[in-house]
């Protein structure tokens, strides 16, 4: 017997239902939780829109950015950001913890930054007075 390769047609109709499907969701909240305004105040309500093809150009689909995937690659990206010599861990627990603690550093590097300027600048005024006064001797 001899293969027939059979190829399907779209039609019209199939086309359409085609760019139904392909169709970007994007999500946009009508109320935000905790706040009294929407339908229902503190819940939040979310209402699909259906955005044109052209409207997306360019970029990946919006479900995409909603996968488990995109999550994954995203804190893999952080680790690797955080840590750029070790090899990328995937344990997220791990990765929001070292996120933490570089937080938490960082704002102790900042206050003390913070205090060693207020202190040269009280060191310039002393200074300045001091340069004021052997002027005007």
């Amino acid at each position: 017997m001899k293969e027939v390769e059979v190829k399907e047609v779209d039609t019209e109709e199939e086309g359409k239902r085609k760019k139904e499907r392909a169709a970007k969701v994007d999500i946009e909240p009508e109320a935000v939780p905790g706040i009294g305004f929407g339908k229902d105040s503190g819940t939040e309500v979310m209402s699909l829109v259906a955005k044109s093809d052209s409207a997306y150009e360019g970029g990946p689909p919006a479900d995409y950015y909603y996968s488990k995937s995109y999550f994954a690659s995203r804190f893999v990206e952080l680790g690797s950001t955080l840590e750029p010599d070790q090899s990328a861990t995937t344990d997220r627990l791990a990765i929001i913890g070292d996120v933490i603690r570089v937080l938490n550093q960082l704002k102790s590097e900042f206050q003390e930054c913070k205090e060693m300027n207020e202190k040269l600048l009280e060191e310039i005024k002393t200074f300045r007075a001091e340069m004021v006064e052997l002027r005007k001797e």
